[in-house]
This record gives C-alpha cells, sequence and structure tokens, in this order.
C-alpha cells in the first residue's frame, strides 16, 4: 500500500535551503506531536523520532495515511517556526502522452522523469 508523503524544503526569504534544521511534526494547531509513525521512505520500517534533523532542508517524511499537520522548524541558533495546516497525501506518477512517447512523472527523490 502507498504511503502518503510531506515534501516541504525549508528556505530563507530569500530562498536557499536551511540545512541541519530540527524538524517537529505536530498536531495542527498545537505543539503536540502526531502519534503516526514518521517513515523515511516509501517503504520498509525506516523511521524518525521527534524531532529530528534535516540535513540538506528537504524535509521528506511519509506517513501510513493521508492528514493534516503542522510542522515546526527550528533552525540553527534561531527560533522555531511553524507553517500551518499542511495537507499531506497520496502522489501519484503522472503519465503524459505525445505522439511519439509518453514520458512517466515521479516523485522519486532525484527529480528526473523516465522516458518510457
Amino acid at each position: 500500500m502507498p504511503r502518503a508523503r510531506l515534501y516541504l524544503p525549508i528556505v530563507t526569504t530569500t530562498g536557499d535551503l536551511i540545512p541541519n534544521v530540527s524538524v517537529d511534526i505536530f498536531e495542527p494547531g498545537s505543539t503536540s506531536h502526531i502519534a503516526e509513525t514518521l517513515y523515511s521512505g516509501p517503504s520498509g520500517a525506516s523511521s524518525y523520532s521527534q524531532p529530528f534533523t534535516v540535513s540538506d532542508g528537504r524535509l521528506s517524511v511519509y506517513l501510513d495515511q493521508p492528514r493534516r499537520v503542522r510542522v515546526g522548524a527550528t533552525p540553527p541558533g534561531q527560533a522555531q517556526f511553524f507553517v500551518n495546516d499542511i495537507d499531506i497525501g497520496f502522489q501519484a506518477d503522472l503519465v503524459v502522452h505525445t505522439a511519439a512517447t509518453a514520458m512517466r512523472i515521479t516523485d522519486a527523490p532525484s527529480g528526473a522523469g523516465e522516458v518510457l
């Protein structure tokens, strides 16, 4: 069964990724952690304990079911800030057909699609 995915780049006001940011996934409108398991990938048992560090500034976490959350992010040496009411959902592949080929655009970590 597919997992719901949250992908959220954590950036400065100028759009630069913030490395080594500490992240919490909360219930909407609160500072209580969600009870669901936060998986590190679309399959397997590897998971995160809260809070966890996002080394490259790209938050990517999977849940068993879609839901709404509040994300707390704490950049190194700074105060925590919040992103409210994020809907985590299933991500489907998008297939684009042209006269000659079909291209599959996926949520692959590399961001690259594949030509079929």
